[in-house]
């Protein structure tokens, strides 16, 4: 039986106050993986920044059409708004720029308010084109 490998990146970029150059730095790295025919770019916690962003914003859809564009997979680390609440997520993009899904962080950090306001409640393991994968935040 052929063993698949997958080829994963890890991006541990410089965050910036501004959401406009973290998504930038995002789009660079994920190029630089897919030069290195990488399946996966992960990316840290709150790589986009600080902001509460909607999971449909411009930014987000930037990253969508990067990962369609470079045939890779990312995960990316954001604040997103649900409602009147907001959620620290890591989201999984597939390669053809799809949200293939969303992981809640369950364990929410007592004492530090950063907007955290609905923790997560489970946590699936996804089916991918190079194997199963987990995603959870610290």
């Amino acid at each position: 039986m052929q063993r698949i490998v997958a080829k994963v990146a890890l991006a541990q970029i410089e965050l910036f106050d501004e959401l406009k150059k973290n998504v930038s730095k995002v789009l660079e790295y994920i190029e630089k993986a897919a030069f290195k025919d990488t399946d996966i770019v992960c990316f840290p916690e709150s790589c986009l920044g600080e902001d509460f962003l909607d999971m449909h914003c411009k930014e987000i859809e930037q990253i969508k059409a990067s990962c369609k564009k470079n045939n890779i997979y990312a995960i990316i680390g954001a604040h997103i708004k649900e409602g009147e609440k907001v959620s620290n997520v890591a989201i999984l993009i597939n390669r053809t720029g799809n949200i293939a899904y969303v992981y809640r962080k369950v364990h929410l950090f007592p004492g530090l308010d950063l907007g955290e306001s609905v923790p997560g409640t489970d946590n699936h393991v996804v089916e991918t084109d190079f194997g199963k994968i987990g995603i959870i935040i610290c």
